[in-house]
């Protein structure tokens, strides 16, 4: 029985693993760069929408600032009439009020230990007065030709607008010229300080980023210009996103693709194991019966139904063995032969080998042997089979009938007599 062939050989193996390679290069190349491209384009998008994020809200400022500006020129106007403020009326707006006289300063309502001295404002309208290095008042300085200089302290709350205003996750900050903050939504790191000032220096608008807790932060700034207006410097938005926000989409896709890429490639790879074990199935039948005949093993056959080019190869192939088996089973009798005749001519062993052999070489149900012996009467005696071995036939074939087999080289049909069955 054929030894059925083996899951898995080198060939197999080698072969299945060209194919998953050949499928898996291809595919990885374009999806890293598909992971690459999607990657560039979505920062470059969110760094875009940072950038509109960061101007809007600069251009928020100045509008909150104009509305400051309004409402506290109708403050020192009240003032200049003689009538005190009321603090409730400029509730959210204001958080205090100051009369700049030149011998200082006099507060109108709200809290007095912040108040600006009159020294510090100069020409400027929007002056900012600093109460530790975290945390800074804005005062609004209001100008009228009748009466001193009005500085109103702008509520935080109504200046900057709640965090919550600004888009998901994104994070906004307010800088003067020299990177001191003035607002932040949150508590930013000081690495993050760090890259906000050595980039302002070089440019006013630009990108950053920083790391932060294991992540990466992107970052875009604008200038926000006071000075033509409310002379004074110019600040700095700073609108901050995690990265991971930015590039969720790609990374819920490859989430999603990765997974289904594996169980693909890994079904393709059990197809291609089992396709390939099929087709080389033949090949590994005929690289053992190769072998058998190798060792001398020529009752090998192969399956010669396939329609292909195995079945070309079996065919000829199951012809070979039958002739190498036919030739060496020859050369074994002539072997053995010729080694009875060197220890001693003895005929009835002879014809035991020869009619042995002859068995295997030929099939037939009963073989006889014709040999002349000098020493016996009769030009020939035939010998036959015995369950010992070969014995001699006691009757001889007559002249007529050996002659008749000597000129018969291709077979003769002839009834013998009673002592040859």
């Amino acid at each position: 029985m054929r030894p059925k062939a083996q899951f898995g050989t080198r060939i197999t193996r080698r072969v299945v693993a060209l194919f998953v390679l050949c499928a898996l290069v291809p595919v990885a190349g374009t999806l890293l760069l598909a992971y690459d491209g999607v990657q560039s384009a979505l920062l470059a998008q969110r760094m875009a929408a940072l950038r509109g994020t960061a101007s809007a809200y600069g251009m928020s400022l100045i509008d909150r600032l104009s509305v400051a500006e309004s409402l506290g020129g109708h403050t020192a106007a009240e003032i200049a009439a003689g009538r005190a403020p009321q603090a409730s009326a400029y509730a959210g707006y204001f958080r205090a009020a100051a009369v700049l006289h030149p011998s200082g300063p006099r507060a109108v309502f709200g809290r007095t230990e912040r108040l600006p001295d009159a020294s510090q404002v100069g020409a400027r309208r929007l002056l900012v007065v600093r109460t530790s290095p975290q945390e800074a008042a804005i005062w609004l300085v209001v100008r009228s030709d009748r009466a001193p200089p009005v500085a109103l302290e702008i509520e935080p709350d109504f200046l900057w607008q709640d965090a919550s205003d600004l888009p998901f996750l994104t994070d906004g900050c307010v800088f003067e010229t020299k990177g001191t903050p003035l607002y932040c939504s949150r508590p930013l790191p000081e690495s993050a300080f760090l890259a906000i000032r050595q980039q302002m220096v070089l440019q006013p608008r630009g990108e950053i980023n920083w790391e932060e807790s294991g992540g990466r932060y992107l970052a875009s700034y604008s200038e926000v210009f006071l000075r033509g207006r409310f002379g004074a410097d110019s600040w700095t938005v700073v609108a901050a996103q995690p990265e991971v926000h930015a590039l969720a989409p790609v990374e819920a896709v490859k989430q999603l693709v990765v997974p289904v890429l594996l169980l693909g490639l890994l079904l393709a790879a059990l197809l291609g194991l089992v396709q390939v074990r099929r087709t080389l199935e033949p090949l590994k039948a005929l690289s053992d019966a190769t072998a058998r005949i190798a060792v001398r093993d020529f009752d090998v056959h192969l399956d010669v139904a396939r329609d292909d080019e195995f079945g070309a190869v079996a065919r000829p192939f199951n012809s070979m063995s039958r002739r190498l088996a036919l030739q060496f089973k020859a050369l074994l009798a002539h072997a053995e032969i010729d080694a009875v005749m060197l220890s001693t001519v003895d005929l009835p062993r002879i014809a035991a080998i020869v009619l042995k052999r002859t068995a295997e070489l030929v099939p037939s149900e009963r073989r006889f042997l014709l040999l002349a012996d000098p020493a016996a009467p009769g030009p020939n005696h035939p010998y036959a089979e015995t369950g010992e071995g070969a014995s001699c036939a006691t009757a001889p074939i007559s002249e007529e009938d050996t002659h008749r087999l000597a000129g018969a080289t291709n077979g003769l049909h002839f009834a013998l007599s009673d002592s040859w069955s």
